[in-house]
């Protein structure tokens, strides 16, 4: 039913609605089907940097919620994935938090099949791109590493141990959640906090995520 008003858009296109237009779509993006994903995606990546938007047809706004909405669309294509991650990296201070690119990476995404992740060699660049920040200064950066770099058992799928080690490590050293830790060293299941931190915001009350 929502579905049905996505090609009319908002009715008053300002800055401001354009931001809450991304942000309902987020909300429901993990559970769409390709066919509407890749409709998301086609219309609105280009957006996310000056270089690539389109010079004709209606101004999309509300890039950082943009961003969001598609790092949440779990069942792209991993190549896909991996545009957006670098459409992010090109100007990650614009988007204000570091959290879209730990999910384009996540190594266990809730709705998308194992081919749709990353590989593991994209994967690891970006872990070794947010080892570098000052995680103070850095938004969502601790914890976007720990869902790029999570451990599942499957290897085709997990980060080298070394590095998973690293960032162990750092998370220590920056004194993050334990569960964090845990989380890139065994596989875990996502604790709610956790769940709600990778969706951006507290699940409603009863809904669970196993």
């Amino acid at each position: 039913d929502l579905w049905e008003l996505y090609a009319k858009g908002p009715k008053f296109p300002s800055k401001a609605n354009f931001g809450e237009w991304w942000i309902l779509w987020r909300r429901v993006a993990p559970g769409l089907d390709l066919a509407k994903s890749e409709r998301l995606f086609n219309d609105a990546h280009l957006w996310l940097l000056p270089e690539t938007s389109p010079k004709s047809g209606q101004r999309l706004s509300g890039q950082a919620e943009m961003m969001q909405m598609l790092a949440a669309l779990e069942k792209l294509s991993a190549t896909q994935k991996e545009s957006v991650g670098a459409a992010f990296l090109k100007n990650p201070k614009k988007f204000g938090t570091w959290l879209p690119l730990g999910r384009l990476g996540s190594r266990s995404p809730f709705y998308g099949d194992d081919s749709t992740v990353v590989g593991p060699d994209v994967a690891s660049q970006w872990v070794h791109t947010l080892l570098e920040l000052d995680w103070k200064k850095s938004e969502g950066a601790a914890f976007a590493a720990t869902l790029m770099a999570r451990m599942t058992g499957d290897t085709n799928r997990d980060l080298e141990l070394g590095l998973r080690e690293q960032l162990a490590e750092r998370l220590k050293e920056e004194k993050s959640a334990v569960s964090w830790r845990e989380m890139v060293l065994r596989p875990t299941n996502l604790s709610e906090k956790d769940a709600s931190k990778m969706l951006g915001e507290a699940l409603p009350v009863g809904l669970r995520l196993d």
